[in-house]
């Protein structure tokens, strides 16, 4: 009886301090993972503002040239996710001579509206009713052959999130893409802003009639992340995230994983065109071929707290989720609730062991008793 008291009042207290325990690791992590989070969602809202001053840079000037343009955007690509940034007027069939001669005029004697042809080559691009060249584009060194290039509206990089842009009037994000460069699963996703003439009402026919150009910048999600927590001097240890896209399909939302083991990439996971041509040398996805090689999605990871924040970005919802690592259980949790079990359960043994002995010790002795006078 001692010995199931003693383990039962051990056993509750011990679940108490536990529980206690944990509560206390829950409210530091809630705490810890939400900062986190409002760091990065503030990241990506910083580069959704410096596509906006980009756009806004256009919009109060009468004309902005290559080298106006590399000098307004070097800074913001010192300093954020941006991979390049880049400058698509819209340009009429008509007009295009016009943006070609301006491009050789710049230095750029090879410059030409290009597009892929049904064996993936650059070639020169079609007569079509309009374009959207890559006209201006920072950095240049290592992308020179994806100035030009001008995919139609139904290109899988860019055409559904061009075309919202276009008629919504606000930045419209695309799916995730790996670069070309990549040596792993590093996503990245196209971001276009777009940029009017003296627009004075909001109509969708309006809008359309009135486009000058976009502002795509390719924002590659691990950067922005990291380069958001590195300048946050964030000191909790193990906090593990991954960054969603909740409106893509479900095996393509997976932007951005802390520790996430490499893998490849494969065509019926990454959107690409048709036709890869690996051996281009290029920087950019914008047009160009991905990797070939299969990747899965990193699994999450099942601990016991999570964190998780939804928020829009560019016309899509984005998720972070956030769960403690093992070395962040450890670093803040209390070790008393084992001390106490551990010393509750030995004080039992110990109590029960005791009362055992005196039992046994009475017994003896009524049996000695009991000989001696029978005798």
């Amino acid at each position: 009886m001692i010995l199931l008291i003693g383990l039962a009042l051990t056993g509750g207290l011990g679940w108490t301090l536990h529980t206690a325990s944990r509560e206390t690791i829950n409210h530091r992590f809630q705490s810890a993972a939400a900062e986190r989070a409002g760091i990065i969602i503030d990241q990506f809202k910083d580069s959704l503002r410096d596509l906006d001053s980009i756009r806004r840079f256009f919009d109060g000037s009468t004309f902005v040239s290559r080298a106006e343009f590399r000098r307004f955007v070097t800074p913001i690509l010192d300093h954020h996710g941006f991979q390049a940034l880049e400058w698509l007027p819209h340009v009429l069939l008509a007009e295009r001579a016009d943006y070609e001669t301006a491009a050789h005029n710049d230095g750029l004697t090879g410059f030409q509206f290009t597009e892929r042809n049904a064996q993936g080559e650059l070639v020169s691009a079609a007569d079509r009713p309009e374009y959207f060249p890559v006209f201006y584009l920072e950095p240049y060194a290592g992308n020179e052959a994806a100035l030009g290039f001008t995919p139609d509206s139904s290109h899988p990089a860019r055409g559904a999130a061009l075309i919202a842009a276009w008629e919504s009037g606000q930045p419209m994000a695309t799916g995730r893409y790996i670069l070309v460069q990549e040596q792993g699963p590093r996503f990245s996703v196209l971001v276009f802003a777009p940029v009017y003439r003296e627009l004075t009402v909001t109509s969708a026919a309006a809008q359309r009639e009135r486009l000058q150009g976009f502002v795509l910048g390719v924002l590659r999600i691990g950067d922005a992340v990291e380069s958001a927590l590195q300048d946050s001097g964030s000191s909790e240890p193990d906090l593990r995230l991954r960054v969603l896209d909740r409106s893509a399909v479900e095996r393509e939302q997976l932007l951005y994983q802390q520790d996430a083991p490499t893998g490849s990439v494969t065509p019926d996971t990454l959107r690409r065109d048709e036709r890869p041509v690996p051996d281009l040398s290029l920087d950019l996805l914008d047009g160009f071929s991905v990797k070939s090689e299969p990747i899965n999605d990193p699994a999450p990871v099942y601990l016991p707290f999570r964190y998780a924040q939804e928020f829009p970005f560019a016309g899509r919802l984005w998720r972070i989720e956030v769960a403690p690592g093992p070395t962040f259980i450890s670093s803040h949790a209390d070790w008393s609730a084992h001390w106490v079990v551990a010393a509750g359960v030995l004080l039992t043994l110990l109590t029960a062991l005791y009362g055992a002995t005196l039992v046994s010790q009475r017994h003896r002795a009524e049996a000695l008793v009991a000989v001696r006078t029978a005798e």
